[in-house]
């Protein structure tokens, strides 16, 4: 998902009780991204530095370290730099989880487990679908923070 809550890719082609780190494997995304022929962007100069860095994704402690996907350190008592590390990742993971609570809140028929099998499961494309629709041509459906309007029209 987007910073807006928008959502740019959904999978649901696995069971919820299979290991996150086993569905993306499994995805046509996951073999994408681990064989290296998703497409990603050339890694790019951050804003007001000269720093060179790489585009990744952002996974929990479910998801293997990569160079296209980071992780929080494990375990606790980390060194301070590390702590802060973490928190910060975890912050740029709020949103997707943000973003979830969002959705099962408006479509209430996800608040429970949906008893199918993922193949026939089109209920939640569904609602992410509405859920983009609805976000992007109702402002009061889940309004953005001024905050996160200023730093997108950047």
């Amino acid at each position: 998902c987007l910073a807006n809550y928008t959502f740019t890719g959904i999978n649901i082609g696995a069971y919820g009780f299979q290991s996150d780190g086993g569905v993306l494997w499994n995805s046509g995304f996951g073999k994408h991204l681990y064989s290296g022929t998703l497409g990603l962007p050339e890694n790019d100069v951050l804003r007001s530095t000269n720093n060179c860095f790489p585009h990744y994704f952002v996974g929990d402690n479910a998801f293997p370290l990569k160079p296209f996907l980071m992780r929080p350190f494990p375990g606790e008592n980390l060194p301070p730099d590390r702590q802060i590390f973490k928190q910060r990742l975890s912050r740029a993971r709020r949103v997707i989880e943000n973003v979830f609570g969002i959705l099962a809140c408006r479509w209430r028929i996800l608040l429970s487990p949906l008893k199918m099998s993922p193949t026939s499961a089109e209920i939640v494309n569904a609602t992410v679908v509405l859920h983009n629709f609805v976000k992007m041509h109702d402002g009061s459906y889940c309004p953005l923070k001024q905050s996160i309007k200023k730093s997108m029209a950047k």
